[in-house]
């Protein structure tokens, strides 16, 4: 993500408003910050979440473009309001933010996941754990947990993600399936 940075940021030196070089910093920033957030680093993800959205409003302001914009503004659509609401003591910081609006950021995901090229899966996985973790509608992750694991079957967070899927959805067969293949995969060295 780094390198990526600092290339992206060489062309938006030369051009502010190339529309490429915004995408990548905004989707490089915007991993940065998730895995600072995975990490417990929330103040260092905040940072890295605004210079995404920075990024991401530039390239908002050509709208003929994939939707493959549209992944970013959906995270930020959806998280900005589901942080504050669930981790109380980050509220000042996400007060710096403009505000946003969980059904339009699950709506740009959908749309992300169903119909771009290079974020598609990224988009899919995010609805698979908001579906079920953060919106209590494990029916909706179902299919696209299931999509994920066989479209990507030597993913084993893919795979795993799946076998929990299949448990809470009381899918015992293939529960079954699943596990032993992981535990098949974990004897032949697979990562």
């Amino acid at each position: 993500m780094d390198t990526s940075i600092v290339l992206a940021q060489e062309i938006q030196r030369k051009d502010p408003q190339n529309i490429e070089a915004a995408f990548f910093l905004a989707a490089s920033h915007g991993f940065k910050g998730r895995l600072l957030s995975e990490r417990g680093s929330w103040t260092k993800a905040a940072i890295e979440g605004k210079k995404s959205l920075t990024n991401i409003q530039i390239t908002q302001q050509n709208d003929t473009l994939s939707p493959e914009f549209l992944f970013g503004m959906g995270l930020f659509n959806y998280y900005s309001v589901w942080i504050p609401a669930n981790y109380r003591f980050l509220r000042p910081v996400m007060a710096l933010f403009p505000k946003g609006d969980k059904e339009k950021g699950i709506k740009q995901l959908r749309e992300v996941a169903f119909n771009a090229f290079y974020t598609r899966t990224e988009a899919q996985l995010y609805l698979a754990r908001i579906y079920p973790n953060e919106e209590n509608q494990p029916q909706k992750a179902f299919p696209l947990c299931e999509y994920l694991a066989s479209t990507f079957p030597d993913n084993p967070y893919f795979q795993r993600l799946y076998a929990r899927m299949c448990y809470s959805m009381g899918k015992t067969a293939e529960v079954e399936k699943v596990s032993l293949d992981i535990l098949d995969k974990i004897n032949r060295n697979m990562p």
